[in-house]
């Protein structure tokens, strides 16, 4: 029989892992924020975002402009390189 708090432990696991994909996805994906939610598992992208945030400290488009694919579609964004027409 499984401990309440055993139950806890695995939830925060799984959590980590989709975090971890999500991470993983929104630095080399173009996906929609909105897809990647669904993707790593949660039903709505403002779950996912509260989730997101609340294990980073940023909302998932702050990490994707900070660490992966902008909305303009250069990696690691377009800043200093090219005129960005995206806000």
């Amino acid at each position: 029989m499984c401990k309440p708090s055993m139950g806890l432990a695995r939830y925060q696991d799984s959590l980590a892992q989709r975090m971890k994909r999500a991470k993983a996805g929104l630095r080399t994906s173009r996906r929609s924020i909105a897809e990647m939610a669904v993707c790593v598992g949660f039903r709505t992208q403002r779950h996912f975002t509260l989730h997101f945030r609340r294990l980073t400290d940023l909302t998932p488009t702050a990490y994707r402009q900070a660490h992966g694919i902008h909305a303009c579609g250069q990696p690691g964004g377009c800043y200093g390189r090219v005129v960005c027409t995206v806000s």
